[in-house]
């Protein structure tokens, strides 16, 4: 059984500048990222980001009114995050 994935939230959904610092950081980390889901609701909106590290897996999801979250493994979650704010 796999544990709960940990989840951060990185910042504002429409952050452009920062999703376009979440890919650099996840290249930059020797990983990939591509869009996995984008789905449209009245005002809703939920994009879903599948990101390959050399570590293992993590997701970032951007939602109306819930921001820009990362999930997966604390460790990967934490040296992504730590990442971000390096830049």
């Amino acid at each position: 059984m796999n544990p709960e994935p940990y989840t951060i939230e990185l910042g504002d959904e429409s952050d452009a500048t920062l999703v376009a610092r979440l890919h650099e950081a996840v290249i930059a980390s020797g990983g990939s990222i591509a869009l996995s889901t984008h789905d449209l609701g009245g005002t809703e909106e939920l994009i879903c980001y599948a990101i390959a590290l050399p570590g293992g897996e993590l997701e970032a999801i951007a939602e109306t009114s819930m921001g820009l979250r990362l999930s997966g493994p604390q460790e990967l979650v934490s040296a992504l995050a730590l990442l971000l704010r390096q830049n």
